[in-house]
C-alpha cells in the first residue's frame, strides 16, 4: 500500500471559475479535482492552505474566512459632547 503525502499551497485564492473547476490562489492557477471535497471555492483575501493531489489538482482546502476574526466595537458614542455631562457634575467619565 501507497499513500502520498499531499503537497500544500498557503495563499489567498483570489480568483474562482467555478464553472470551468479552476482558482486562482497565489498567482497561480490550479485545476479543481473531481474529487475535490468543496463544491464551490470563493475568492477572499484570507490565506487558506490548499491540497493537491499527485497531478496538481486542488482537492481540498482549510476552511476560509467566516469574519469571526473581525470586530469592531463602539464603546461611546454621543451626538452633544455636552450631553454627557451635567453641570455640577462631578462625574470623571472618560469621553471617546
Amino acid at each position: 500500500m501507497n499513500v502520498a503525502i499531499p503537497e500544500t499551497v498557503e495563499a489567498a485564492i483570489t480568483k474562482v471559475n467555478n464553472k470551468d473547476k479552476e482558482l486562482t490562489a497565489g498567482g497561480e492557477v490550479y485545476g479543481i479535482a473531481k474529487t475535490s471535497n468543496v463544491t464551490n471555492y470563493t475568492a477572499d483575501t484570507d490565506d487558506v492552505t490548499l491540497y493537491l493531489d499527485q497531478y496538481g489538482y486542488v482537492m481540498d482546502a482549510t476552511s476560509q474566512s467566516d469574519d469571526g476574526d473581525k470586530s469592531v466595537a463602539v464603546l461611546k458614542s454621543l451626538s452633544d459632547p455636552e450631553q454627557g455631562r451635567r453641570a455640577g457634575s462631578h462625574d470623571q467619565g472618560r469621553h471617546f
